[in-house]
């Protein structure tokens, strides 16, 4: 396992969407493999996720964040207010999005990504952190609850090619 020693986070700006797409698909597909079924990953395409990211940066409604190690992309983040009813968005933030390249996996990245948004969320007033988690995602689960994270009995369905039970992790954001 090769530990990380320097890594750059930068906020993302509209034309890193094309490597945002190739982050997310290329994780995506390994990281839900068996999990999502294959029929699902043909509109799950760089094309398209290229478009969604365009649409996201272009927003500002979220951080968007960029990590790269020797200056090639290897990881991104996206952070916000948390997303779902029960929560206050003055006090609750949540990690909408965390990938990293496969090769680049077991390297850090995903600490150091998580630590930055915690972080953020910090310098934002937020005193929770939320992330939702695809419940057979056992290795984002493991990742989580090393960090801090905990289910805090929320649950939902998705429909990404079938129906998907997904968890919220929850960890209050200690002050610095």
């Amino acid at each position: 396992m090769k530990i990380v020693e320097m890594i750059e986070i930068r906020k993302a700006e509209i034309n890193d969407a094309p490597v945002f797409a190739k982050v997310h698909v290329d994780s995506w597909r390994v990281t839900y493999k068996g999990i999502i079924p294959e029929s699902h990953y043909e509109i799950f395409t760089y094309q398209n996720k290229e478009l969604t990211w365009s649409e996201r940066l272009s927003k500002q409604t979220e951080e968007i964040y960029i990590a790269g190690e020797d200056r090639q992309p290897v990881g991104i983040l996206s952070i916000g207010p948390g997303r779902d009813e029960d929560l206050d968005q003055n006090i609750a933030g949540e990690i909408k999005t965390i990938y990293i390249l496969p090769e680049h996996w077991r390297h850090g990245i995903g600490t150091i990504l998580v630590k930055k948004a915690e972080k953020e969320f910090r310098n934002h007033g937020y005193k929770e952190i939320m992330v939702w988690i695809l419940a057979e995602n056992t290795r984002a689960e493991i990742f989580y609850e090393k960090r801090g994270y905990e289910p805090d009995g929320k649950e939902k369905t998705l429909l990404l090619g079938k129906e998907l039970l997904a968890f919220r992790y929850h960890k209050r954001n200690k002050n610095p």
